[in-house]
């Protein structure tokens, strides 16, 4: 029986102290993600998580892979994101001051799709809404002739949704091409 209770005390210790890692105020982060497409690096300067109210706070955070910066944020805040749900509660992200590199390979392909997991199982059915005020994206196209570059500014973006359906929308403006309000749904 004493070696069960040492079993017991030790691995609620463990337990308590990851939790207590995990919702760490101020610290800064470092996770690494092997995908099918390479190794990601996320980094923040800071972040905060609230486990009773299902909160995330992220302060420079970077997103990076094998071919260089994907995503960066000034600040990103979560909220539903409780880990044990009893009820479908949104989850809502919030992102300020950001930057996205979508790069589209020879084959037409965009790089992101092979750092995402192949799903199992149905969509989920936990309604979603990200917010982006200021964002910068640089689309990075190589095809057979070279590689063509255009970067967009991003004001008041939103995306809505819940499993594969989503609407889009925000004003952008293209570099040396003008304004346009525009929408994408699927």
């Amino acid at each position: 029986m004493g070696p069960l209770v040492a079993l017991v005390v030790l691995g609620a210790s463990y337990l308590i102290n990851c939790l207590t890692t995990l919702t760490s105020p101020g610290v800064p982060i470092k996770l690494e993600y092997k995908s099918e497409g390479g190794n990601l690096t996320l980094t923040a300067d800071s972040f905060s998580y609230s486990l009773q109210q299902g909160r995330l706070f992220v302060s420079k955070a970077r997103l990076v892979g094998p071919q260089g910066l994907i995503a960066s944020a000034k600040s990103l805040s979560a909220s539903g994101l409780q880990l044990f749900r009893i009820e479908s509660t949104p989850t809502r992200f919030t992102v300020f001051d950001s930057q996205f590199v979508l790069r589209r390979n020879e084959r037409g392909r965009l790089e992101i799709e092979s750092y995402i997991p192949k799903r199992k199982g149905p969509p989920s059915a936990v309604p979603f809404s990200v917010r982006a005020d200021r964002t910068r994206l640089t689309f990075v196209d190589t095809g057979p002739d070279g590689t063509v570059q255009q970067s967009a500014f991003v004001r008041n973006a939103n995306v809505d949704g819940i499993g594969n359906e989503w609407l889009a929308g925000g004003v952008v403006d293209l570099d040396q091409i003008g304004t346009i309000q525009a929408s994408v749904e699927r």
